[in-house]
């Protein structure tokens, strides 16, 4: 196949990698030609023409079997593959006439396709992670991860970030020379979980005295826990242990001790009916929601 040169609409590739090796046996997915060496000195000047001229006789070469192993091959060689698969595609598109006139209309069609299916994996990544996006820089960037981490307002969304960028990057893992971003993902991960912690310290909010038993105080909770409104809600809505930590956090005896916290926990557990206060010692909290005016109008 030989595409004249002269006819060829080029387009600047940013990379362009290509075999410089004086060996005259080729792997056959490199691009090679004499003409190709790029000036060590400024302006460095490369021949981009010639470069698309040899990667549309490449890629038009190809069937579909090889074709995706060699723009795979391509792309490893690359830093921002998700460029280059762009002025690829934007290549094979502004030659079409060309293309058409040689009677290269079916192997052109096959490429397009299989180019534009290459460059949609690259889409599945987020957009801050595609290496258009990143100037020079590396497409699986910790530090644009941290830029985009500081536009997030709380824990669980940076938590949910983070879990979801590194299912993508493991999923759709490309071969890239330099850090590793599972393993900085994770750090941060787990600094986040730190700080969750710390955050979750007890703090002793205030020293309200509490003067009556504590299975009193801790069957008003566990009340409010069990009773339901007309749509089937929950009057308080909490896990068990956030409940354990706020009664242990917010009251105390008058003495100013901490109430127990195995003991708040065990009351709190549906299944012991004996730590819970009965009879004339129990607050009825559903007596304590009646309206007054329901209660007036049952009065004779």
């Amino acid at each position: 196949m030989n595409i004249p040169l002269e006819k060829i609409q080029w387009v600047e590739f940013p990379e362009h990698p290509i075999s410089l090796s004086k060996n005259l046996k080729v792997e056959l997915f490199d691009i090679h030609s004499l003409g190709l060496k790029q000036s060590k000195e400024p302006p460095y000047h490369f021949n981009h023409p010639l470069y698309c001229k040899l990667i549309l006789e490449k890629v038009l070469q190809f069937n579909a079997v090889v074709l995706p192993r060699f723009l795979a091959y391509q792309c490893d060689l690359m830093a921002r593959p998700y460029s280059w698969l762009i002025n690829l595609e934007l290549l094979l598109e502004h030659n079409v006439d060309l293309l058409i006139e040689l009677n290269l209309g079916l192997p052109l069609n096959n490429s397009l396709n299989i180019v534009n299916e290459k460059r949609e994996t690259y889409e599945k990544v987020p957009p801050f992670y595609r290496a258009i996006d990143f100037g020079n820089g590396h497409p699986y960037r910790f530090d644009s991860v941290k830029l985009q981490l500081e536009e997030l307002d709380n824990y669980w969304e940076k938590k949910i970030f983070l879990l979801r960028m590194k299912t993508d990057y493991l999923q759709y893992r490309y071969s890239y020379d330099g850090m590793n971003f599972g393993e900085q993902i994770d750090l941060e991960l787990e600094a986040l979980e730190k700080r969750q912690q710390s955050w979750e310290e007890p703090t002793y909010f205030s020293n309200m005295i509490w003067n009556g038993q504590i299975n009193q105080l801790v069957d008003i909770f566990f009340q409010c826990l069990q009773i339901k409104d007309s749509e089937g809600h929950p009057l308080l809505e909490a896990s068990n242990e956030r409940l354990v930590k706020f009664i242990e956090n917010t009251f105390c005896k008058k003495n100013g001790d901490r109430f127990s916290t195995a003991t708040i926990r065990t009351i709190l557990k549906s299944t012991r009916h004996d730590k819970r206060p009965k009879g004339p010692k129990k607050i009825e909290v559903r007596h304590l929601l009646k309206s007054p005016q329901k209660d007036k109008k049952k009065s004779p």
